[in-house]
């Protein structure tokens, strides 16, 4: 019987770290989304009231939106780029939600390929 440990079993290692690559994602378009924010802000108070009205508006729908996939404290409004913000993401929202099923997942991935392991080694 061949010895199991001499088996390769070959993950890209990028499976390990895709929880925290959502998350710094997510900070990533944070900042963008403020950047892309600050721009508008200047322009919009050119507007007449009905396109700075209108603008008002979907600004709301963007920033309900941005709280769905980010977290209420990682939305466009928020500071980017802090410390305290990307563990925030790492909770919050919808990106978040993913973030931690993939560090879920390859830790489970992980303690099988263990457990199999140590199984057939042992047999």
């Amino acid at each position: 019987m061949p010895d199991i440990g001499s088996i390769p079993l070959w993950v890209a290692n990028e499976l390990s770290t895709a929880g925290q690559t959502v998350r710094n994602t997510a900070i990533q378009l944070t900042q963008d989304l403020q950047d892309l924010r600050n721009q508008l802000a200047p322009l919009a108070e050119s507007w007449d009231s009905d396109s700075h009205n209108y603008y008002d508006e979907l600004e709301r729908l963007w920033d309900q939106a941005s709280q769905r996939l980010f977290g209420t404290s990682g939305a466009a409004t928020a500071s980017p780029g802090t410390t305290d913000q990307g563990q925030v993401l790492a909770q919050e929202g919808v990106l978040g939600e993913i973030a931690h099923a993939l560090d879920v997942t390859w830790d489970n991935y992980v303690l099988t390929e263990g457990a199999n392991t140590h199984i057939w080694q042992h047999q």
